[in-house]
């Protein structure tokens, strides 16, 4: 995991407030080994998405870290890939995989008295 100074980091409800400020935003979604991160423009420098306890914020695909984007108002990003490595950002969990599918129900349609006239 990437090393960042703490000038150089934001967290996630001072950015929103940035943005409801209507504060310029510029934003670069950066491939990782793991996932991607979220890079953005503020004023004359460049500030990396951090989660609260200071770890970079990994987002597991482009289309999470874009829904991300988009909820917090910036209306378009850049993206590079140049540092991307396919690979999972959490471990698969095969145990959960299958609890999920015991747990599944099937539909079973109801019979139709109505088309019959019988009534139960």
């Amino acid at each position: 995991m990437v090393e960042v100074a703490p000038t150089t980091t934001i967290k996630e409800p001072v950015l929103r407030e940035l943005v409801q400020a209507d504060t310029p935003v510029g934003a670069t979604v950066s491939g990782q080994e793991r996932g991607f991160a979220l890079q953005l423009r503020l004023g004359g420098g460049q500030k990396i998405l951090v989660t609260s306890r200071g770890a970079v914020r990994l987002f597991a695909s482009l289309d999470t870290v874009g829904a991300f984007v988009r909820g917090l108002g910036i209306p378009h990003f850049e993206v590079d890939m140049s540092g991307h490595a396919p690979g999972r950002l959490r471990k698969a969990r095969p145990d959960r995989a299958e609890a999920m599918r015991r747990t599944r129900t099937k539909l079973q349609q109801q019979p139709f008295e109505f088309l019959t006239g019988e009534t139960p």
